[in-house]
């Protein structure tokens, strides 16, 4: 039976604690390193005065002209496609907020492209990163494993033009049939599609599909919800924060396309990342999640870092995320979704809110001996006495389970264990859980 991570313990925050914490300096532990798992999230000395630094700041199939039309909403550009009106913006205010995210989502990660045991460090591999956005994580791998052959999707094409010769990018459209071959990649990689796909099971399946056996599949994404380490605000079922992701909720369930992949919908229930992945065939199957600050509030000077940039981060996301799915789905004029908007950025910023949201990362492997059946279009491969043995993919990756032990831990896995790694500040700020079907 699987379990949840171990939920990091609250702080007692009320209005007399946190005056009182304020005028407290962070700290380092004594070999100089921050000590973060399970640890609660505390008050530093300058929120409220320092929200962030000043300082920050071809495809696989025919091109049709739907991909490079654009739709303004009140001097906000939406990209569109041919099965999506996308919720949030692809403007150069918005690429800068993933630029923002990818920076701190590394911090978090120790500098790490990936944190699923993919054998970088030996080149030669196939990865396909779905949703590239920007496309800087794709750009990174390229450029430090030069032997990596890399690919980056997305609907929208604001890629840079000057990239490494090992890196491409493709217009694509991951609610479509994946157009390339089967069995094909050593590892795929996603983050942040919330609000974006309308089938995240078929979604999963067909990353299992383009795996190769033995490959990894790595996502990653934000509960929308953003939680409060003031119990009073925590709480409270009238908050603006629970009323800020209600509204994207209903907006992305009435188009199909949910933002809810990343919310627990009860304390024993596994969020909708782990039960998409085991039922797709993965196994080895770990789920991560980070615990991030929104602003500089967090006593520990590398959380208070971190906080910095998620801060601005949504401070820059706020207005152009909520123009199309409250206003264009949920029918609020631009009136009222200003003043939503002024509630919100009020809320984060205030000393008393401690605001934070949850970071979830769910990473699984194929099994080696895995064979999907092809589409019926497809012509059927002659399988091998391996894969004729076996059973469609969900029952091969149960079987591997329960027939074979369990591998030895490669660095990586031992990496994102829930022990802490004394030399990894950015491990160090996450809860880890295995799964195995």
């Amino acid at each position: 039976m699987s379990q949840q991570p171990e939920e990091v313990p609250e702080i007692q925050a009320d209005p007399q604690v946190i005056a009182d914490l304020e005028s407290e300096a962070g700290s380092l532990d004594d070999d100089g390193r921050n000590r973060r798992v399970n640890s609660k999230l505390e008050i530093g000395s300058e929120f409220g005065t320092n929200w962030y630094p000043h300082s920050l700041r071809e495809s696989t199939a025919s091109l049709s002209s739907s991909v490079r039309e654009f739709r303004t909403i009140k001097g906000r550009t939406y990209q569109t496609s041919n099965t999506i009106d996308y919720w949030a913006p692809n403007d150069d205010k918005q690429l800068e907020t993933f630029d923002v995210v990818h920076h701190f989502t590394l911090m978090l990660m120790d500098d790490r492209l990936f944190y699923a045991p993919v054998p970088v460090e030996k080149g030669d591999l196939k990865v396909l990163d779905v949703g590239t956005g920007s496309g800087l994580w794709a750009l990174d791998l390229a450029d430090e494993f030069p032997a990596i052959e890399v690919i980056g999707t997305d609907i929208s094409a604001v890629q840079p033009s000057w990239v490494p010769p090992n890196c491409i990018f493709q217009i694509d459209d991951a609610q479509l049939d994946w157009t390339f071959k089967r069995d094909h990649f050593d590892a795929i990689h996603a983050r942040n599609l919330y609000g974006g796909i309308d089938n995240w099971q078929r979604f999963y399946e067909q990353a299992f599909t383009h795996l190769k056996p033995g490959g990894w599949f790595e996502s990653m994404e934000f509960d929308i919800l953003a939680g409060s380490e003031n119990p009073e605000i925590e709480n409270d079922p009238n908050h603006i924060f629970k009323k800020w992701a209600g509204l994207f909720w209903d907006a992305g369930d009435i188009i199909g396309r949910s933002f809810r992949q990343a919310q627990y919908k009860g304390p024993n229930e596994e969020i909708m990342m782990v039960k998409c992945m085991k039922e797709a065939g993965f196994v080895d199957i770990v789920h991560k999640k980070w615990k991030v600050p929104i602003g500089g509030w967090a006593k520990d000077p590398f959380l208070k870092q971190v906080g910095h940039y998620a801060g601005l981060f949504m401070d820059q996301s706020l207005d152009g995320w909520a123009l199309q799915p409250i206003g264009e789905i949920l029918g609020w004029t631009y009136e009222e979704i200003m003043v939503l908007v002024a509630e919100m950025r009020i809320a984060l910023r205030s000393s008393k809110s401690l605001p934070y949201f949850n970071y979830h990362m769910v990473y699984g492997r194929k099994p080696e001996n895995s064979w999907v059946p092809p589409p019926a279009s497809d012509p059927a491969p002659v399988p091998t006495q391996a894969a004729a043995a076996a059973s469609p993919a969900p029952a091969s990756a149960q079987a591997e389970a329960a027939a074979s032990p369990a591998p030895a831990p490669t660095q990586g896995e031992l990496a994102a264990s829930p022990a802490p790694a004394a030399t990894s500040p950015g491990n160090t700020s996450a809860e880890a859980t295995s799964h195995t079907p």
